[in-house]
């Protein structure tokens, strides 16, 4: 890792996943535990608005910074990819970016995909078309968020472990 260049990606991309990863687990770790808390005595469209608010800050930061550090780890890739070589006999470091770089952006079809259903739930009461929704059953929900959001965070965390790994290899 020689020029400024990939130094600068390396940090990105290693600073861009490892935080990534943090974030996304703390809405899990600390966020809903949080709501869950002061739940007692609210309605369930109270507490799904203190999860939507959550849902918001993640949906405005999260993909943006996704995108960049995905950025960075393929900038990373590319410069120890080396075009003499086969695809198979790529330095082991480049396969590892390359995984990096799939898992980043894999958050969002995740989120759109796995998360759909709960989210939709959550964004119904949290808007007030569910006023029947009781508090257990918004609790409920947030659980199985909580679950889904934690498979996202590992899905950045094996990223983040990835671009540790080639940033050591090298």
């Amino acid at each position: 890792m020689s020029s400024t260049t990939t130094k600068l990606a390396a940090s990105l991309a290693l600073l861009g996943t490892c935080s990534l990863a943090g974030a996304i687990a703390s809405f899990s770790a600390f966020g809903i535990p949080t709501i869950a808390a002061h739940a007692t005595g609210r309605g369930g469209a109270a507490t799904a608005s203190q999860w939507r608010t959550l849902f918001v800050l993640g949906m405005r930061t999260i993909p943006p910074l996704a995108v960049a550090t995905t950025a960075a780890v393929a900038v990373l890739a590319a410069r120890c990819y080396e075009p003499a070589a086969p695809l198979a006999a790529q330095p082991p470091r480049f396969g590892l970016l390359v995984a990096a770089a799939g898992l980043v952006p894999g958050i969002i079809p995740y989120t759109l995909l796995a998360m759909a259903r709960v989210n939709g739930a959550l964004l119904r009461v949290a808007g007030g078309a569910d006023a029947k929704v009781g508090v257990e059953e918004v609790l409920g929900l947030m659980g199985q968020w909580r679950l889904l959001n934690a498979g996202r965070a590992s899905i950045m965390g094996v990223a983040a472990l990835c671009v540790i790994a080639a940033v050591v290899w090298n």
